[in-house]
């Protein structure tokens, strides 16, 4: 909607302001995440046949084999 009636900002600063009355403060994400930081959730599968309405950032670990 914010888009369609071209209500977002065109500054950093303006899109900051506009999510802090969306989301509330703001949480600063750390530099590193290290084990043991949050208790572990074993992951489940995520169905393939309909979308996600419950998740909206899906982290992953990469490695590089060598």
């Amino acid at each position: 909607m914010a888009v369609k009636f071209g209500l977002v900002p065109k500054t950093l600063e303006g899109k900051k302001f506009i999510k802090r009355l969306i989301f509330g403060r703001l949480v600063k994400m750390p530099d590193e995440i290290k084990e043991n930081m949050v208790p572990f959730i074993e992951p489940t599968k995520l169905s393939s046949s309909q979308p996600d309405k419950k998740h909206k950032v899906i982290y992953c670990v990469a490695t590089l084999q060598s």
